[in-house]
């Protein structure tokens, strides 16, 4: 660089070139080097603030980024603490903290579902259908997921009707699905509906969903009854 600038320093003084821009009534002189440095510095201007333009519109997907990322931040903290809570017993803060987290969350699926096993816990189980809701709203194709949640909570709760009106709306959306098959055998039992039991058995028999020890004592109960 030394070398180069006493070289460049060496042509200046020899020759500085004479440079003339004439249009219109406006006349530009100079010498050769100064238009030369004068050029380069419009460049690094140019280039300035193509990159300032290039920042400016590019800021509001930045701002959107980091938003996104505090918020996946602060509901993955809450999510942490809420699901310990939840594993400890605390329902009261499991439910808060796990709510909380589903609405800053982008992928809120299992907070509400974990908020609504701690609703159940605290036998609030209108809350419990509510989160239930939130969950299959905010996220696709979950809803034989949310539906199986809600009919084995349901079930736990022995809620047996709610229970069996549940799983007769997966039958229809899903179909034979095996384990809404085997809690509808389980519901059927406890609600003493033989008629609907008897109908159940081949189908169990068929998906392989009880022994043949099963089926007998199933048949036994169903036909004594």
């Amino acid at each position: 660089l030394l070398l180069l600038a006493v070289w460049l320093g060496f042509l200046v003084q020899k020759d500085p070139g004479y440079i003339l821009v004439s249009y219109n009534k406006w006349v530009l002189e100079t010498s050769l080097w100064v238009g030369i440095l004068a050029l380069l510095i419009l460049f690094f201007l140019f280039s300035l603030l193509v990159r300032l333009i290039k920042y400016s519109t590019s800021l509001g997907g930045r701002i959107k980024r980091w938003e996104k990322e505090r918020k996946d931040k602060k509901s993955r903290k809450l999510t942490n603490a809420g699901l310990c809570e939840l594993a400890e017993g605390n329902w009261k803060k499991a439910e808060q903290q796990l709510s909380k987290a589903a609405e800053e969350s982008s992928t809120p699926l299992i907070n509400y579902l974990a908020a609504a096993r701690a609703a159940q816990e605290l036998e609030e189980f209108d809350r419990r259908d509510e989160y239930l809701r939130r969950a299959h709203q905010t996220t696709e194709g979950t809803e034989v997921a949310v539906i199986l949640t809600q009919a084995q909570l349901q079930i736990n709760s022995q809620q047996w009707e709610q229970a069996l009106a549940t799983l007769k709306h997966l039958n229809q959306i899903a179909p034979n699905h095996r384990h809404a098959l085997k809690l509808l055998k389980d519901v059927y039992l406890e609600v003493n509906d033989w008629e609907q039991l008897r109908a159940l058995i081949p189908i169990l028999r068929q998906h392989k969903l009880i022994t043949e020890k099963e089926t007998h004592q199933l048949e036994k109960q169903v036909f004594s009854s």
